[in-house]
């Protein structure tokens, strides 16, 4: 499970990425990512294309929502050292005695 050896639940993906497509006509594809378009949140993966009336290959963006990561480029460091940061662990509230009034009385709870 890649989550488990990144540690975290969703990163931002990038140019260079493996991914797999969920949706679709292609489900099941996966290529690399060969651009992203953060704005309009579309990726173009290498090995989706289409021919245009020219015959030339052109490639179709996917919806971001549609794909998940494999494989994570790491050849850029800020990314890399992100993925290297140990995981938050949430604090477990310790239980403290603490002195309650009852009915004028002073007890040790």
């Amino acid at each position: 499970n890649k989550r488990l050896k990144v540690s975290m639940r969703s990163i931002q993906i990038s140019k260079g990425d493996t991914v797999k497509i969920v949706t679709g006509s292609k489900k099941g594809t996966s290529g690399k990512v060969t651009r992203v378009d953060l704005r309009k949140g579309k990726l173009f993966i290498e090995s989706y294309n289409r021919k245009d009336a020219k015959g030339k290959e052109k490639p179709i963006s996917i919806n971001i929502s549609n794909v998940y990561i494999t494989d994570l480029n790491l050849s850029d460091k800020k990314r890399a050292q992100k993925l290297k940061v140990a995981p938050t662990t949430s604090a477990k509230p310790s239980v403290e005695a603490k002195d309650v009034i009852q009915n004028g009385k002073q007890r040790e709870q």
